[in-house]
């Protein structure tokens, strides 16, 4: 994934141009949903630039 792409990637619609690597395309929602879904819960995603994402829920979901 190109490092210019980690910004954008909880955008809506947003698709990194894959094209080479895959057939079929996503509709660019699906990071979009994570993303949305973790923050109404008081957590938050970080990316890192090499194929990596973390999950950061409050304390007591993992209880």
């Amino acid at each position: 994934m190109p490092k210019e792409s980690l910004p954008h990637l909880f955008q809506k619609f947003y698709r990194v141009d894959n094209s080479d690597r895959r057939r079929i395309g996503g509709t660019g929602l699906g990071l979009a949903i994570v993303d949305e879904v973790i923050k109404s819960h008081g957590g938050y995603v970080t990316v890192f630039p090499i194929k990596d994402m973390e999950v950061h829920l409050p304390y007591h979901y993992l209880e």
